[in-house]
């Protein structure tokens, strides 16, 4: 439901986003820009991401992203639910590491070992303007899927 809103509020003309700015000599400057219709660009993604990633016919798997961008470059970790691998753990880690550009992200993911996984994933990701969602596609070269996500509240 929020990527459906998400969806409708990037779908809306900036005109019924912003409020209306008198013209004018004399006349005041335009009104703050709300933080919530910043572009992602000012925002950044640093933060804790929570959401699915789906393949197959079978249903979403959990995880959580932990993002940490400086200067447009991406690091971090991430955690999920063994739901493949060898057994020997409940949860599969690995770390992320890629880039923004605009409201584009790409990164890969590489499972570091745990559970006897170990393969990268690629991801590409559109993030709303709200810099608080997030949704794309991975693929491992013979798998595909696609994922969404969302940020934790600050």
């Amino acid at each position: 439901m929020r990527f459906a809103l998400a969806a409708l509020a990037l779908a809306l003309p900036l005109s019924l986003a912003l409020p209306a700015v008198a013209a004018g000599p004399g006349a005041p400057g335009p009104a703050p820009v709300s933080p919530a219709l910043q572009p992602v660009a000012d925002q950044g993604i640093t933060g804790v991401w929570t959401g699915f990633y789906y393949y197959g016919d079978r249903p979403g798997v959990p995880f959580t992203l932990y993002i940490e961008e400086r200067g447009g470059k991406i690091s971090g970790e991430s955690s999920e639910p063994a739901t493949f691998g060898d057994g020997s753990s409940n949860f599969l880690t690995a770390r992320i590491k890629g880039s923004r550009n605009g409201n584009r992200f790409t990164f890969t993911k590489t499972y570091d070992g745990r559970g006897g996984v170990r393969h990268a994933v690629r991801y590409t990701a559109q993030i709303a303007r709200d810099g608080m969602n997030m949704r794309g596609n991975w693929e491992t070269g013979t798998t595909l899927g696609t994922f969404e996500a969302q940020r934790e509240e600050p």
